[in-house]
């Protein structure tokens, strides 16, 4: 199957699928790092962007297009789970890092393989937004290792063998995607050599391997194998356009390629984008040098060696990790970069003119060298893609927390307890320790937006992809004045946004297992529940989530046949007359105590143990380390736990939303204080 694109105008690599009877084409991203297939739905009108290849997928049309109804086996969207419309249709949604999503119904129907066609399930959208919105692509095809996955399904059915090989071409893009086990090497005369491929259990779908050491000219930088392994490990995600390395290693790096580079003549420029500090290089061979650019560029670049387990070495030219700089003839600059201690991620510019074949019967990673845009031509016919087309995009799927709802604090009864909130803000005043408690939560909170003001992740910044202005941010996909990041989970929005220095900040504040795990799935980019969108839904969200707190709280708080409470000090110092102190620690209670508890327990805490276990043992943890916060009474504790794990569920059950699971925790407390002041 032919690929088309290109790093440099593209920012990915796209293949032509053939779906529905009578048979229509759609352009999508081949992605190693998404395991759903996606393309718009007739349905989806102005929810889907205006500048997609193809016309959207109108399953009223096909003859063989069946809707997938909830209960179905093949009702399967690996994670996150599907759901279920009014309809009882199934649907999925997928969220990406860069804050980008996609949303609709799946759909059954013949896919043309070879010169037959087979049933496949895929997305049909009615929902886009972010930069699979504004992308000319019309949408993914998922090659990641799950049941959903397009090679799944068809190996899973017979159709093919249990393997694909991936052959993207070099700066000027094309390749090829084969299905099955088609001899690649022996056909095209390319030499393969095999790395195991690693079993990731908190990221089953990504191929993960294990790098090594990298040579860069020669001389293996001086970091430690383990580097490589930090976060979601190392992994091969054709769907990020750029590569990105943990801080150490890309430090090494930078400085090797740099050393080398000015002692063969080349100069640092300044990079295409002044807003992002790209490292970039100018006097190098021009891009019109055609077949000899590439051995122009050894001869001021160095060679690039990537070693994997089993004695596997990948050797690659400078195109490999370099684009081309759009406003200076000559220059180039590093099209890697600094992916703090998210893991190691290998894009697409990695393995450009590299064949890779994913043999899963094996557990195995084939790598070669190979002309893939010969390969492409002597697959199939290659009609040359569009220049100039969109931004490049890179997507990192970012499963986002399931759904269920959760509670929150007090206890009801005649004399209401407080919410998280408020019990750490309305207590607070009759318990110095848990006044000590809120004070440091507030003065981490504030630190936090501080250092998130002020700073910017290098690993935020990145190059857009070749032939365009620098993108900026990594990992996890593209966009039109930014750049790309993608596959492991999405695509990136607005650079250098508080939010994502905020989640750059909180990661240093994670033990280095639960930072692994908090970064699996997006690189630089926050995870899904790391959001304060506030919208309808997430409105609706938090007042449903305030109802079931009030209503979990007090049938925990009668089960467990709990002596009434005091009316809370807050009421108490109000009705007192003590003004002053009644308004602070109101406010407290319904603005800081939300929001601090909030962003530590259910924004950080939960979505780090999330990632490591099963969701209700998440948020039972979670839960409990909310009461314990609170150093209460052991039946108070009690109380806090249940409203705690309430609202643990509240935030699985509204995708992560931040802004439902404050705003329910608010009207919480808001309800609980109004009781006790009537």
């Amino acid at each position: 199957m032919p690929l088309h694109g290109a790093v440099k105008d593209y920012g990915y690599f796209y293949a032509t699928l053939l779906l529905g009877t009578p048979q229509r084409q759609f352009a999508v991203i081949v992605d190693t790092g998404s395991t759903i297939t996606y393309v718009p739905c007739a349905s989806c009108g102005k929810n889907c962007g205006p500048h997609h290849k193809d016309l959207a997928f109108d399953p009223a049309s096909s003859t063989t297009s069946q809707l997938v109804p909830c209960g179905s086996e093949k009702c399967l969207c690996g994670r996150p789970a599907c759901g279920c419309s009014d309809k009882h249709e199934c649907t999925y949604q997928r969220t990406y890092a860069e804050q980008s999503s996609s949303a609709g119904l799946l759909v059954a129907d013949q896919l043309q393989v070879g010169n037959g066609s087979v049933e496949v399930v895929f997305g049909c959208e009615t929902k886009e937004t972010g930069e699979i919105y504004n992308q000319e692509a019309d949408g993914i095809l998922g090659l990641g290792n799950s049941e959903v996955s397009l090679v799944n399904q068809l190996a899973s059915n017979g159709n093919i063998d249990d393997v694909f090989a991936l052959c993207f071409g070099s700066v000027e893009g094309d390749g090829a995607l084969m299905l099955g086990d088609a001899d690649v090497a022996g056909r095209f005369n390319v030499a393969l050599q095999y790395t195991p491929l690693l079993a990731n259990p908190a990221h089953p779908h990504y191929y993960s391997v294990a790098l090594e050491a990298l040579v860069v000219g020669g001389d293996k930088l001086d970091v430690k194998p383990a580097t490589y392994e930090v976060g979601y490990g190392t992994v091969l995600d054709s769907g990020t356009t750029f590569t990105y390395l943990p801080s150490d290693a890309f430090v090494s790096f930078r400085e090797a390629v740099t050393r080398f580079a000015l002692a063969h003549g080349l100069h640092v420029t300044k990079g295409p984008d002044p807003k992002f500090p790209d490292v970039c290089f100018g006097g190098g061979p021009h891009a019109d040098r055609g077949a000899a650019l590439a051995a122009d560029m050894e001869h001021v670049f160095p060679v690039l060696e990537l070693q994997f387990a089993q004695n596997t070495h990948l050797r690659t030219g400078p195109l490999n990790y370099l684009f081309m700089h759009t406003g200076e003839a000559g220059a180039y600059c590093l099209g890697v970069f600094d992916n703090g201690a998210a893991g190691t991620l290998l894009g697409g510019i990695s393995f450009r003119n590299v064949l890779v074949q994913y043999d899963r019967r094996a557990r195995r990673v084939g790598m070669g060298q190979a002309a893939c845009q010969d390969i492409g031509a002597a697959h199939a016919p290659c009609p040359s893609a569009s220049a100039g087309a969109g931004a490049g995009h890179e997507f990192i799927e970012q499963p986002s927390l399931p759904s269920k709802s959760r509670c929150k604090e007090p206890s009801l009864s005649d004399q209401a307890s407080r919410s998280q909130a408020g019990a750490l803000t309305a207590a607070a005043a009759a318990h110095p320790g848990r006044m000590v408690v809120l004070a440091f939560a507030g003065v981490a909170l504030v630190a936090l937006l501080a250092g998130a003001a002020a700073t910017q992740v290098a690993s935020c910044s990145t190059p857009a992809k070749e032939g365009e202005a620098a993108l900026l941010e990594p990992k996890e996909p593209p966009r039109k004045a930014g750049w790309q990041t993608h596959t492991l989970v999405g695509r990136i929005g607005t650079p250098g946004t508080l939010q994502r220095r905020l989640y750059r900040q909180l990661v240093w504040f994670c033990p280095p297992t639960l930072a692994k795990l908090l970064h699996g799935q997006g690189v630089q980019q926050p995870p899904p529940w790391l959001r304060y969108d506030i919208t309808a839904g997430a409105i609706r969200a938090g007042l449903a989530g305030a109802a079931a707190a009030l209503v979990c709280v007090a049938l925990a708080s009668g089960l467990a046949g709990a002596p009434a409470r005091n009316t809370p000090e807050v009421a108490e110092l109000i009705q007192q007359q003590d003004s002053g102190s009644g308004l602070a620690l109101a406010l407290a209670s319904l603005v800081l105590a939300p929001a601090v508890e909030e962003l530590l327990f259910r924004g950080f805490l939960l979505p780090c143990l999330a990632a490591r276990m099963p969701l209700p043992a998440a948020v039972l943890l979670s839960g409990g380390a909310f009461a314990g916060s609170h150093l209460a009474p052991p039946q108070d504790a009690a109380l806090l736990l249940v409203l705690g794990c309430t609202l643990g569920c509240v935030a699985a059950a509204s995708g992560g939303s931040l802004a439902a699971v404050t705003l329910a925790h608010a009207l919480y407390n808001a309800a609980v204080l109004a009781g006790a002041l009537l």
